[in-house]
């Protein structure tokens, strides 16, 4: 810990908490986030404060982290080390918080969207990591706009690894966040599942998010009417039932992405090949709202609950 200097602690974390430090060895006092976890609480599996068997995998993050190659649109390690009994990862600070903030800030006076232009920026980072995460060999199964944060640059890092599988091919288990999850992985205590292929629904509900302000459904399954409308009659139709106004083109690239049937989504090579994502696409602003701006905030502030149950932070 010699390396650091502890600022603050910004948050806590299921097996410990996140803290703010400044690299001693950096020459410009570089700010860093050191997550800092029970090895008792990580080798137990329970949550240090909650005291309940958890899904999240700290040491099967820490594997999955040390694996995977920097990339820009990823949270990655920067340093590892024990530190008085606790496992600590170092990586980037990320002061603009979760992409979630940007869309349910308390001061908005709206529940519409981010602008088409900064949403096709972010959305088009938050692919381009997703992607190198699956050329890795690896699924993350908890996508959301909650693990997704903005660094100094306000460019786009997706975290959180802690349900991540190195057999994505063949997945098992329910887990991630409601809002994002699959139907296939809604049904996953039931049977196996693709976990790429169910990463990529979670993006097509992370985009219909970013431009419309609100979730699709709250259940991927049945006992969910919107769920059965997007099944039956596609996307489409539950927009025009909500009067959502987005551009054509977004809604035909949240229409490919999500297909009930995992096979039929659409890969991510093409998601970055869509024309949405073109840099002359002209439908961004047209039907969008007006052009977003992010104030500097700390993205461990937030307190981890889901911002369609509470207000967070706003950093927008």
């Amino acid at each position: 810990m010699d390396r650091y200097t502890i600022v603050r602690t910004l948050r806590d974390a299921i097996y410990g908490k996140v803290v703010l430090a400044r690299c001693n060895e950096s020459k410009k006092d570089e700010l860093v986030a050191i997550k800092m976890m029970s090895l008792v609480q990580l080798h137990s599996r329970k949550g240090l404060r909650i005291g309940l068997n958890i899904k999240e995998d700290g040491l099967q993050e820490f594997a999955i982290l040390k694996e995977l190659t920097p990339h820009p649109s990823l949270l990655h390690l920067l340093d590892h080390f024990e530190h008085e009994n606790m496992l600590c990862l170092v990586s980037v600070y990320c002061p603009y918080g979760e992409l979630l903030d940007q869309i349910n800030c308390p001061n908005k006076m709206t529940t519409r969207g981010l602008d088409e232009a900064m949403a096709a920026k972010w959305f088009k980072q938050i692919t381009q990591g997703l992607l190198h995460i699956h050329n890795s060999g690896i699924a993350h199964r908890d996508l959301s706009l909650e693990n997704v944060l903005i660094d100094q640059q306000q460019h786009c890092r997706i975290c959180d690894f802690g349900l991540a599988t190195q057999h994505g091919e063949n997945a098992k288990g329910r887990v991630g966040k409601l809002f994002y999850m699959a139907p296939e992985v809604y049904l996953g205590d039931q049977q196996s599942y693709n976990g790429f292929a169910a990463d990529i629904w979670s993006l097509g509900i992370m985009l219909f998010i970013l431009v419309s302000g609100l979730p699709p459904l709250e259940i991927p399954g049945e006992k969910d009417r919107r769920f059965r409308i997007i099944r039956q009659e596609g996307i489409r139709v539950l927009v025009k039932m909500w009067g959502v106004r987005v551009s054509n083109r977004v809604l035909d690239l949240i229409s490919q992405l999500l297909k009930v049937q995992p096979d039929e989504r659409l890969s991510l090579e093409l998601v970055l090949q869509h024309p949405w994502l073109a840099p002359d696409n002209n439908n961004n602003v047209e039907e969008s709202s007006s052009r977003h701006s992010i104030t500097s905030d700390s993205l461990h502030d937030s307190k981890g609950k889901s911002a369609f149950e509470d207000n967070q932070t706003c950093v927008g």
